[in-house]
C-alpha cells in the first residue's frame, strides 16, 4: 500500500502540473485577466523603488496615530496595500522549486490520509473522492478567508480553480488508493 500512495502522490503532482500549465496558459479563465495595469507605471515604479527597500507588505493609510494629521478623514480613506518581495523579473521563478515540490507532496499527503481512512471510507470510490475534495475545500475555505480583501473576481477564480483542481485530483486518487485485499 506505501508504494501506492507514493506513486499515487507523483502521480497525481504530474496530473495537477500539467493542469497548472493548462489552465494557466491556455484556459480563458485565468488570473491575468483579472490582475489590472497600473497607469504611469514608470512614475510610481520610480516611487517606491526610492522609498521601499525593506521586503514586506505596506499598508497606506497605515492606522497609526502619528498619521491622523495626515489624514483627516482616515477612516473614509481607502485603503492600498504593497507587497515587496525584493524578487525582479530576473529572479521571479527562485520560487519555482518549492512550488513544483509542494505541488507534489500535498497531494502525496491526501493520498497517505485517504489510505489510512477507515474501512467504510476506502470501500466506496464516492467517498473516497469526497475525502480528497473535501480536503481541497478546506484549502480553498481558507484561501478565501486569508484572501477577503481582494478583488471579487480573484478570489472567485482562486475559489474555483482550487477546487478543480482538487476535484481532478480526487477523481485520480479515489481511483487509485482501494481498501486493502487481505
Amino acid at each position: 500500500m506505501k508504494k501506492n500512495v507514493i506513486v499515487t502522490g507523483l502521480l497525481c503532482g504530474i496530473l495537477l502540473f500539467i493542469w497548472m500549465i493548462i489552465s494557466n496558459a491556455i484556459l480563458p479563465f485565468r488570473s491575468s485577466i483579472i490582475m489590472k495595469s497600473f497607469p504611469e507605471q514608470k512614475e510610481i515604479h520610480a516611487l517606491l523603488k526610492d522609498k521601499i527597500n525593506e521586503t514586506g507588505i505596506y499598508n497606506i493609510p497605515y492606522g497609526r496615530e502619528e498619521i491622523f494629521s495626515d489624514f483627516p478623514n482616515y477612516g473614509d480613506e481607502p485603503i492600498f496595500q504593497i507587497v515587496y518581495t525584493g524578487t525582479t523579473h530576473n529572479t521571479a521563478g527562485s520560487s519555482l522549486p518549492i512550488q513544483v515540490l509542494l505541488v507534489f507532496v500535498v497531494p502525496l499527503l491526501a493520498a497517505w490520509l485517504l489510505s489510512e481512512s477507515s474501512d467504510k471510507i476506502l470501500s466506496s470510490f464516492m467517498l473516497r473522492f469526497l475525502f480528497v475534495f473535501v480536503i481541497g475545500l478546506l484549502i480553498a475555505i481558507f484561501n478565501y478567508l486569508n484572501n477577503v480583501f481582494y478583488p471579487t473576481p480573484l478570489i472567485i477564480y482562486t475559489f474555483i480553480h482550487t477546487l478543480l483542481s482538487w476535484a481532478l485530483a480526487g477523481l485520480f486518487i479515489a481511483l487509485r488508493i482501494k481498501p486493502n485485499k487481505s
